[in-house]
């Protein structure tokens, strides 16, 4: 296998699983609550019967592939390696607080406004769109361009904003100031 399959395949595995998981999680609360922890296995258990039949047809390649120059490809490469190291190092500074522990455990978090939270309120989500970019930018593959953006739309307009709510619900007074101060996805270039 090529190492532009490969990276289209892997693309496209981790692609659907964060909307997979996020989507239903905030669209309707009410089956997370129902199904509680087992949502946790629920979500994988579904995914993995996805992705296998996706990669079993090839589905990357049912839309063909852009030709791109190698620059292209070193870009994306580029980008593909810096959405992975940030999405490391938001892990590191989130720790425990990460995949909806709180919906189980109130108030067993802090609010996390350091490291990479200063630059952006959403580091993880910069980072995965970088990968999500760097890997249709590699494989050239359109499924994986076309995924990235519909991943990007869905993360902008259905799960940051119904995770931000919740997020202000929890800590109150100290996220709205740090949402005020802090951008959301992109960094500012200058400080105000």
């Amino acid at each position: 296998m090529k190492p532009v399959e490969a990276v289209a395949q892997i693309a496209l595995a981790l692609e659907l699983l964060v909307p997979l998981f996020w989507v239903p999680f905030y669209l309707w609360p009410g089956l997370r609550k129902r199904l509680g922890l087992f949502y946790y296995l629920v979500v994988p258990g579904l995914w993995l019967i996805l992705i296998q039949h996706l990669l079993s047809v090839r589905f990357y390649t049912r839309l063909g592939s852009f030709p791109l120059p190698h620059s292209f490809r070193v870009l994306g490469l580029f980008l593909l390696s810096g959405g992975i190291l940030l999405e490391g190092i938001t892990f590191l500074y989130l720790r425990g607080q990460i995949v909806g522990r709180h919906h189980f455990q109130p108030r067993s978090g802090r609010l996390v406004t350091r490291g990479p939270f200063r630059l952006v309120r959403h580091p993880t989500y910069l980072g995965h769109t970088l990968f999500f970019l760097g890997a249709s930018l590699f494989s050239g593959y359109r499924v994986v361009a076309l995924l990235a953006l519909l991943d990007l739309l869905l993360l902008r307009w259905v799960i940051i904003p119904r995770e931000e709510r919740e997020l202000e619900e929890l800590y109150g007074r100290a996220y709205e100031d740090y949402r005020r101060r802090t951008p959301c996805l992109l960094p500012r270039l200058r400080k105000r």
